[in-house]
């Protein structure tokens, strides 16, 4: 039986590095985040996430054939690019709690990216943390204080995930004792739990499970053939979304941030079955649930749903 592919959120940078250029040679038609159709320019928006008053949208994008940058769109206004790079890629930003600084990944190809710093209106820009693989999928702890991220080695697809103090300094690796791969790291909003895809076999598929902040108590929350990543928590901790593959699309899913029955899959929350959804995102009220929606030939776009409130399956 062959193996299930290794998904975790830099996987959907990878397929974009591949399919990018056949996507434009086609000239596409697709609609971006401000609604409008872009005749033979390819748009495609990933890991789009709420400033934490709500009233702000941080994401990369590709346009066309140039590199992703990082983009910024205020409710009402025009997006606008805050990285406005044309040899680095610049991907998965997260916004700091008070809304004032944003951290991301950024390097010449995907096997050299390090972690920066910038403000929210893209100035101050500096290296936050360059370590000896890959850092990606960096994320704020609620009370500003802490930064996790995914530290992948190419030459082996395996990962862990690591806690680093906002300031850079007190590194440690939370999953050292978890073989394997760890990724997709995303906190409680109570600042108590973090959840996490992590997969024995680099190449395997991967189960959601939670810990504390110290890598301790970790817990196995799904147990299917279903493979998962990028899981996040719903603002009132009770929730967990994440993404799984389905015939060969990625759809969304919910489950009880309590766990879920051994071999079930949980609720599957979009409709779409003919187009893949990624990097679920839940607006800081907790009414919304924004993902990035299509294919790699039409582009991806912004998608709503009502937020999710799940119970056990």
């Amino acid at each position: 039986m062959s193996k299930a592919p290794f998904f975790s959120r830099f996987i959907v940078l990878i397929a974009s590095m591949t399919m990018a250029h056949t996507a434009h040679a086609n000239g596409a038609e697709t609609q971006s985040n401000d609604g409008h159709h872009k005749d033979a320019m390819l748009i495609k928006d990933f890991d789009i996430s709420y400033r934490p008053d709500g009233d702000a949208r941080v994401y990369y994008s590709y346009h066309g054939d140039a590199l992703p940058d990082i983009y910024v769109k205020p409710e009402g206004c025009d997006e606008i690019n805050l990285t406005k790079s044309e040899e680095t890629w610049d991907i998965e930003p997260d916004y700091s709690p008070d809304g004032k600084s944003i951290v991301y990944s950024s390097g010449v190809g995907m096997p050299y990216l390090e972690l920066r710093l910038m403000n929210a209106d893209g100035s101050h820009n500096r290296e936050f943390y360059d370590g000896p693989d890959t850092e990606v999928g960096a994320s704020w702890s609620p009370d500003g204080s802490k930064i996790t991220f995914t530290s992948f080695d190419h030459s082996t697809m395996l990962a862990d995930i690591y806690i680093i103090d906002s300031d850079g300094g007190g590194l440690v690796n939370l999953t050292a004792d978890m073989p394997g791969a760890s990724t997709g790291a995303s906190w409680s909003e109570d600042g108590k739990r973090i959840v996490f895809d992590h997969g024995d076999d680099p190449e395997g598929s991967k189960e959601i499970y939670v810990m504390v902040p110290d890598g301790s108590h970790k817990t196995r929350l799904t147990n299917s053939s279903l493979s998962k990543f990028g899981p996040t928590f719903t603002p009132d901790g009770e929730t967990i979304v994440y993404a799984g593959v389905v015939e060969g699309y990625t759809q969304l899913f919910a489950i009880s941030a309590q766990g879920i029955d051994e071999g079930a899959n949980g609720l599957m929350l979009n409709t779409a079955r003919d187009q893949h959804a990624y990097f679920p995102s839940i607006s800081p009220d907790g009414r919304h649930l924004l993902y990035s929606t299509g294919d790699w030939t039409t582009g991806f776009s912004m998608a709503h749903l009502p937020a999710p409130h799940a119970s056990k399956q």
